[in-house]
């Protein structure tokens, strides 16, 4: 889960082939089939200070498929917002124009992806754990 300096808080999922590349380091580029998806909410602040998703803003779907979405780097790009659901974006369009736009220019060397979690070393932290 990662809170955005805009006042939201997203999760963002993987299939099987978009964790192991993570795993791997293998995202230059992300292989076909690579499917991520980011839940977004509004940040809501309680009054003890915690932090919580309040309301809902919407789901970003990437697909990865070099042959489909050449024009998109080879991602094909989909937004659903508001409790109902709605599309963004009235056709194909809207990937190129607004999407892939975007990706481009702020996160090429992530493979066009804003947010890439850090390859963990989870036995050298288990390790220093035991040491303490």
């Amino acid at each position: 889960m990662s809170t955005l300096f805009d006042n939201s808080i997203r999760v963002i999922y993987g299939n099987d082939i978009a964790v192991q590349a993570v795993e791997t380091e293998n995202f230059h580029p992300w292989p076909d089939g690579s499917i991520v998806v980011k839940s977004v909410w509004k940040q809501e602040e309680l009054p003890d200070g915690e932090i919580r998703p309040g309301k809902f803003i919407n789901a970003q779907f990437m697909v990865k498929d070099s042959q489909q979405y050449r024009d998109t780097e080879g991602w094909g790009f989909a937004k659903f917002s508001g409790d109902d659901l709605h599309p963004t974006g009235k056709n194909a369009s809207f990937a190129k124009e607004s999407c892939i736009a975007c990706h481009r220019q702020l996160a090429e060397k992530t493979g066009y992806l804003f947010d890439v979690p850090m390859k963990v070393n989870t036995q050298r932290l288990i390790q220093n754990l035991e040491k303490k």
